[in-house]
């Protein structure tokens, strides 16, 4: 079993993170949860106790106000799928950054959306794609966590590439 999930949920799911940004202020913790932290004994469970009150406070901070994480899951869904409009790095908003990865995260979507349903490996490749996207989304979104998805993106890409150039030869005839 993970040890960390309670924590990794948290993280994307604070109280902080509906009202800042996605991840701003994950690092901060209030009084209350610091109090709960220090009465955890230090012995050879605390890493499960540790994410188990995280798991708790998650839990606890998305029934308060799901409409609220509903909408930070949209928003970190569509940051990792093509692009973040509210990213703290200043150098993200440069044109040969932001670019790229909006026409990847475009050109992949309609790829997925053109793709022969057929294909049972382009059937597994989108389960795997939104399982990340899933989860990735429930939880604390970093910017590293876009090359994952990358290949997949690259490869519904080229499946559009391919319809276009079928379509574009197929009428020249």
């Amino acid at each position: 079993m993970i040890k960390s999930f309670g924590y990794n949920l948290w993280k994307g799911n604070h109280p902080y993170a509906v009202k800042n940004s996605l991840i701003v202020g994950a690092e901060m913790v209030d009084e209350n949860l610091q109090a709960e932290l220090d009465k955890i004994p230090r012995d050879k469970n605390y890493r499960f106790h540790f994410d188990k009150l995280f798991l708790n406070r998650a839990i606890k901070n998305i029934a308060e106000s799901p409409k609220d994480h509903f909408f930070l899951f949209i928003r970190k869904a569509f940051s990792f799928l093509l692009i973040d409009l509210k990213s703290p790095d200043p150098n993200y908003y440069n044109i040969l950054h932001y670019l790229p990865v909006l026409l990847v995260g475009i050109t992949s979507i309609l790829g997925m959306i053109i793709s022969n349903k057929k294909s049972s490996k382009l059937n597994y490749l989108l389960l795997i794609f939104f399982a990340y996207v899933f989860i990735f989304s429930t939880v604390s979104i970093l910017p590293r966590y876009k090359l994952i998805i990358l290949p997949i993106q690259i490869i519904f890409t080229n499946v559009l590439i391919q319809s276009l150039n079928k379509f574009i030869y197929h009428n020249e005839r």
